[in-house]
């Protein structure tokens, strides 16, 4: 579909289909780690945000007692991925290390729960 802008400049616009939202956000996600200009940190968030939904859409049962006491350990662990196979995955699309993949995620989990106790630190958290 072909639009114009009030410039005058055409543009178009394409209709995707998702399943659900994870999935639509973990395109977007991966679409912005496409960029170039992206700097050190808001690379490091979304990479850790590209490995928070893919292991999301890959998952079994979220709502379960012993999901939510896994992600509780998750928060304080470096291991996010114990066998590695999502975080791999994720590193060569992206041609970095696992372990950067891993701390990312370890990062991004942190801002979140931060954000999700004080909102307004962890604004300040994302804009520095």
């Amino acid at each position: 579909m072909l639009h114009k802008k009030p410039l005058g400049v055409p543009f178009k616009v394409v209709e995707l289909d998702f399943p659900d939202k994870d999935h639509a956000m973990l395109w977007v996600v991966r679409t912005q780690l496409a960029r170039r200009n992206l700097n050190a940190l808001d690379f490091k968030m979304l990479l850790g945000q590209q490995l928070e939904l893919e292991q999301k859409v890959r998952g079994g049962d979220r709502h379960s007692e012993e999901f939510k006491k896994q992600k509780l350990q998750m928060y304080h662990s470096d291991t996010i991925d114990p066998q590695g196979k999502t975080a791999q995955r994720v590193a060569e699309e992206h041609d970095t290390s696992r372990a950067t993949v891993n701390r990312s995620g370890a990062l991004y989990r942190a801002v979140e729960v931060i954000k999700e106790g004080s909102p307004h630190i962890g604004q300040r958290i994302q804009l520095a």
